[in-house]
């Protein structure tokens, strides 16, 4: 049933956190070695990729620390820079060893599924612009779980690994807590007054309890030319993000819901 893993995942970290602020005596420290070793064993098992760590860090907060950690690393076959986080919460509030440092770790989430699952969802998002009736246009998507924990980002660590042929747009949104922000380019030929309905209407069938914000910027021809060249040279310009120092004519912005809403 939908929501049922965001109401655990919630649950999960909730009971975590009354241990963690109410129940010791003293306030025990988050090994980053440690959560760098469990996070790289985790991201490499998960995805059957290489990975090197860059920084691992415990969050924090104005007072004190925050009791759970940012590992943050990139693929070995990467060219380019892409940086990816998994965060890392205490396992239990033990310390045998009574080191200050709890004994062991967990994965709450990572980033780096929604790489994989940007890709995907831009290239269906783009199916149904196309069947809106857009010809010209650059997207940027970017996909994330939604779930209420400190420190949470992309998708949760039990979101199964797939493939590109088993992804579906409409289930995605059917069955997880979703948050999806589409930024799009388009030349100022291609909007219409009726452009905004025209996407409402196509996207919004496939959506239960989610939503999707899309943001349009306008260009003139000339401009949205050199925007098309400058993608066509670096594609990881397509990576949500990503600062645009190109500024359009004008600007839409809505979100598409549930009908119920």
């Amino acid at each position: 049933m939908k929501k049922l893993k965001f109401i655990s995942v919630v649950a999960l970290i909730f009971i975590s956190s009354v241990f963690i602020f109410s129940g010791c005596k003293k306030t025990l420290l988050m090994d980053e070695e440690k959560c760098a070793e469990v996070a790289l064993e985790y991201m490499e098992n998960k995805y059957g990729e290489e990975f090197v760590v860059l920084n691992s860090g415990e969050k924090g907060w104005f007072f004190g620390k925050s009791g759970y950690a940012n590992v943050k690393m990139e693929k070995k076959s990467d060219d380019i820079e892409n940086e990816y986080i998994v965060v890392v919460y205490p396992n239990n509030m033990k310390d045998k060893n009574n080191d200050g440092y709890y004994d062991s770790y967990k994965i709450i989430s990572d980033t780096y599924m929604s790489e994989i699952i940007n890709q995907y969802a831009r290239k269906q998002v783009e199916h149904f612009l196309i069947e809106v009736g857009l010809k010209r246009f650059i997207t940027r998507i970017n996909v994330e779980e939604i779930v209420i924990v400190e420190g949470f980002c992309g998708f949760s660590e039990d979101f199964s690994l797939i493939g590109e042929k088993e992804f579906s747009l409409e289930q995605l949104l059917d069955n997880y807590c979703i948050d999806i922000d589409c930024n799009l380019e388009v030349p100022e030929s291609e909007i219409s007054d009726s452009v905004q309905n025209d996407i409402i209407g196509i996207f919004e069938p496939l959506i239960s309890d989610d939503s999707i914000y899309f943001d349009i910027e306008i260009y003139s021809e000339d401009i949205y030319r050199e925007r098309e060249k400058m993608y066509k040279q670096n594609e990881n310009l397509f990576k949500y993000g990503n600062t645009n120092i190109l500024k359009g004519k004008e600007n839409i912005s809505f979100f598409v819901e549930s009908e119920e809403k």
